[in-house]
């Protein structure tokens, strides 16, 4: 009966001006959403062949000025290339994350974090300071993702394809010929159910795999979006059968399949939404960097002598070096003091930051209850590494960073001797490599996923039966 299915709905839909109009409308939103990707992907990969290219052009210009005896350029004489401070300057490190091989998909993720950060002592991957100068491509923003086609047209293509199945022939009286011809009426709505979102499927199959295929993700996570599309489509066939197959007339059909579409697709994600920007609003943009200067300005007015103790006791070592026999610091290491502190605190903050992050994504989790296609979403973002893990896992990487970077200059300011070409190779030698950003693991969305979808298509059942039963009644 599938079969026979498949060929009604596949004339059917050959026949029907208003549905082809739909499949031209689905496939047109989902290239135009691969070439936004493409070009987002595109303008990211730049940015850090552009930050790489910088990098190595400071690095030429300190090697030549080590290399000719001078201690920088002639316009900023205080320069001393000799210097830890100066020599951690002009390295010009960058720490870059790289995007994951689906990362185009989800070009309209929440995740807007910098993918490039200068490591040096002052830097501070909390700050938006100079992140559309490093990462130009924050500044770009595109209408539609894939995400964002799958998530609310996938259910609308459905939706027209299947127009007036089941409620057609009830609205006319021809169910009452069907259930004479095949025994059983309800069978067939359920089969031509099951069709609809086969053809449907295979539409959704066909836009995913060119996207698979295209970011040569097929082993990155290409698998997982697979599943989670063709699960997604599944479930709103169900969805369809629950509400469109079992509906009296075509009015009705249509204002129960698009009531739920409403519910699912647009009320409940953005009231989710809306709940977590709430909860996040107070760590947002100028609060952020104004609490950061704060803490910034609040550690210069720590004691110095208590601080230099407590960097004795984190890396001991120091004690053994020339600069800690000297009964007071010079000011060109007690700021390096300072520095130090400031890259603890960093530390701190990002494992406060870490943990709120966490807590957020349980919440958001807990909330794939209510929606399939906030669980599609979600799912879809972790898979393209555009997701809140993705983006602290970077921050996670660019602390550290920071942190060996700041250790590095206390340790080489303790030794209380001028830096040469070869302190200067090893340092720029020891540069952070790009942090990947491999996709996260989706099992729990495909757990709730085939649930939803188990559920669908048992009340589309029962629904399509006891419609059958009503009116043989």
């Amino acid at each position: 009966m599938i079969v026979e299915a498949l060929r009604h709905e596949a004339l059917g839909l050959r026949r029907s001006p208003v549905r082809l109009a739909a499949l031209a409308v689905f496939l047109i939103a989902s290239a135009l959403a691969l070439l936004a990707g493409a070009r987002f992907v595109g303008a990211w990969t730049t940015s850090l062949e552009d930050a790489q290219r910088l990098q190595s052009e400071s690095i030429d210009q300190a090697r030549g000025w080590l290399a000719a005896g001078v201690k920088g350029p002639e316009d900023r004489p205080w320069v001393d290339i000799a210097e830890p401070l100066w020599q951690d300057w002009y390295a010009g490190a960058r720490i870059g994350r790289a995007p994951a091989p689906l990362a185009a998909i989800a070009i309209g993720s929440t995740d807007d974090s910098p993918r490039i950060l200068r490591v040096n002592r002052m830097a501070d991957p909390f700050l938006e300071e100079g992140a559309t100068i490093e990462n130009p491509e924050l500044g770009r923003t595109e209408a539609v993702d894939l995400v964002f086609v799958l998530a609310v047209f996938a259910p609308l293509l459905i939706g027209v394809v299947g127009l007036g199945c089941g409620a057609y022939e009830r609205e006319t009286g021809l169910d009452r010929l069907i259930a004479v011809q095949r025994g059983r009426a309800s069978a067939w709505y359920l089969a031509r159910a099951a069709a609809i979102t086969i053809l449907c499927g295979g539409v959704v199959l066909a836009v995913v795999l060119a996207a698979v295929i295209g970011a040569g993700g097929v082993a990155a996570g290409g698998l997982g979006l697979i599943v989670v599309a063709l699960l997604y489509v599944a479930l709103w066939g169900g969805l369809f059968a629950a509400t469109a197959g079992a509906a009296r007339t075509r009015r009705e059909a249509a204002l129960a399949y698009g009531g739920v579409w409403v519910l699912l697709v647009v009320l409940v994600p953005t009231l989710m939404s809306e709940r977590s920007l709430s909860a996040a609003a107070a760590n947002a943009g100028l609060t952020v960097a104004l609490d950061q200067r704060a803490a910034q300005y609040a550690g210069y007015d720590e004691d110095v002598g208590a601080l230099t103790e407590a960097l004795y006791a984190a890396r001991p070592a120091l004690r053994d070096l020339p600069g800690a026999a000297l009964d007071d610091l010079p000011p060109e290491m007690t700021r390096h003091v300072y520095d130090w502190r400031r890259a603890q605190r960093l530390v701190a903050e990002n494992e406060a930051k870490t943990a709120e992050e966490r807590a957020a994504v349980r919440a958001a989790e807990r909330t794939m209850a209510w929606s399939p296609t906030v669980v599609m979403i979600l799912a879809t973002e972790r898979l393209a590494g555009r997701d809140l893990a993705s983006a602290a896992a970077f921050r996670a990487a660019a602390v550290d960073a920071i942190a060996a970077r700041t250790d590095w200059i206390v340790r080489q300011a303790w030794r209380n001797e001028a830096l040469g070409l070869d302190a200067f190779n090893a340092l720029t030698a020891s540069a952070p490599k790009a942090v990947e950003t491999p996709p996260g693991g989706v099992a729990p969305h495909l757990l709730a996923l085939s649930v939803w979808t188990l559920i669908a298509w048992g009340i589309g059942a029962v629904r399509v039966r006891r419609q059958e039963v009503g009116a043989a009644g």
